[in-house]
């Protein structure tokens, strides 16, 4: 059992889910720097370990190696990154307290819940699509605290809240479906506001680069100062 355990954490996708726990405090030693140096140095590590993320899932499909325990790693190492960045910018970045206790707050609950509600059960809680989103605003808010991007910090601060809040409803939804032995619905979405919800976020994703470019100038000076 253990030996089978071990090869499944050699596996690629398992080793690439697991490297953004070792990428964390790398970054956090960057930011530590307090110059703008560390902080660009910070930002392609952190745009590495997004890679990471995608890269995952990738190979798992493409090399036939998913497995329950890379199923259980890629959402761990993703929560486990993100405390150890929040509580780094608590120290370096004046992270807000009290969106750290919400954002580590809420996956206590949620693994306590999964813990309670569906103990004994061969039962995965699925992710959610507002739970992705709020991950992404989540990391992009880390990503504009490390540059110190003001308008970032300010954009990201309240959607991730909102989103983050959202998710308490939807998966306590998950987990009475679950604990009362249904089935997931299937969700279906409208063709066109599946297509209007991405073209309103590719034009603000668009207009938050465009922001950040603005900001960059600033950056890149203050790093040779």
């Amino acid at each position: 059992m253990v030996t089978k355990m071990l090869k499944e954490l050699l596996l690629l996708p398992n080793l690439l889910s697991l490297s953004r726990i070792v990428l964390a405090p790398i970054i956090i030693y960057f930011v530590s720097r307090q110059d703008n140096r560390g902080a660009l140095i910070a930002l392609g590590l952190m745009a590495v370990a997004g890679i990471t993320d995608g890269l995952d899932g990738y190979f798992a499909r493409r090399f036939k190696q998913i497995t329950k325990i890379g199923l259980m790693i890629d959402p761990l190492a993703d929560k486990i990154m993100a405390a150890i960045l929040i509580g780094g910018l608590i120290l370096y970045r004046e992270f807000p307290i009290w969106l750290a206790v919400l954002v580590v707050g809420r996956d206590l609950i949620i693994l306590a819940a999964s813990a309670l509600m569906l103990r004994g059960r061969d039962v995965v809680v699925p992710s959610s699509e507002i739970g992705k989103y709020a991950f992404g605003t989540l990391a992009v808010l880390l990503g504009s605290h490390i540059a110190r991007f003001d308008y970032g910090i300010e954009a990201m601060t309240i959607t991730t809240t909102v989103l983050l809040c959202a998710t308490f409803i939807v998966y306590g939804r998950y987990f009475l479906i679950l604990r009362s032995g249904r089935d997931m619905p299937v969700r279906k979405e409208h063709a066109i506001i599946k297509y209007g919800r991405l073209a309103a976020l590719g034009i603000y994703i668009v207009y938050f680069f465009y922001r950040f470019y603005l900001h960059l100038p600033v950056l890149l000076e203050l790093n040779t100062g």
